[in-house]
């Protein structure tokens, strides 16, 4: 019996073809989620389960976006509110989320008419 010999290490093609396919995701959620910020569409009472961070070297500012209601939370916004962005507890955001869901939704009454 003869021993097979491979010039190439199968552990590394399979770290090779494993980046290949996942090494841009950060960089798809952050286009992923300004695109939805830009559609505007809005859907009432959102849980905000499915969050999105963005943020350098793709975007200049970080930011947390909500991509079932594109309501975000940035780093500035929580400056000004007196929190550190990387150690700011769930419910700050959620709240920031919500009041700018709510400006949303009253411009849309007003321009609707309805």
């Amino acid at each position: 019996m003869s021993l097979i010999r491979i010039k190439e290490d199968p552990f590394k093609l399979i770290e090779k073809r494993s980046k290949y396919r996942f090494w841009d995701k950060e960089r798809e959620r952050s286009n992923h989620a300004v695109q939805m910020q830009e559609a505007g569409v809005t859907r009432p009472r959102c849980p905000h389960m499915r969050i999105a961070w963005s943020g350098p070297p793709h975007d200049k500012v970080q930011a947390v976006t909500c991509l079932d209601c594109q309501s975000y939370a940035t780093e500035p916004e929580m400056k000004d509110r007196g929190f550190d962005f990387n150690d700011c507890p769930d419910w700050i955001f959620f709240q920031i989320f919500e009041e700018r869901t709510a400006n949303r939704n009253k411009a849309t009454f007003a321009m609707n008419g309805r």
